[in-house]
């Protein structure tokens, strides 16, 4: 599981403080960069040990006027990894997705 609404998302006590809290340095050009930035954060430090309960509607008819322009996924990779410890930042599952994330076939991968 990549990606979730993050506006439902739930966190252990014990994941909450690697997860938490929310970068907004993309905000100013997208409010779903906080949210693709939680998603991909929580593939990285967790990816095995997501869950997903998908029985749920929610209707919105009231949307607003919000920056809703494109952050590339290669620089949340980049900006994630530069906060994991020196030894895992070269690890291959960052360096490959940003090279997958960065090519044209970037959607096949989400």
């Amino acid at each position: 599981m990549l990606r979730f609404d993050e506006c439902f998302a739930a966190f252990h006590n014990k994941a909450i403080g690697h997860i938490m809290p929310l970068d907004l340095q993309y905000d100013a050009q997208s409010w779903w960069g906080a949210g693709e930035y939680l998603h991909m954060k929580s593939y990285y430090y967790f990816h095995r040990q997501l869950a997903r309960y998908t029985l749920m509607t929610v209707h919105n008819p009231e949307h607003k006027e919000y920056p809703s322009g494109f952050i590339p996924y290669p620089d949340i990779i980049k900006n994630i990894r530069s906060h994991v410890s020196e030894s895992y930042r070269n690890a291959t599952i960052f360096t490959q997705d940003i090279k997958i994330m960065a090519g044209q076939d970037w959607g096949k991968h989400m």
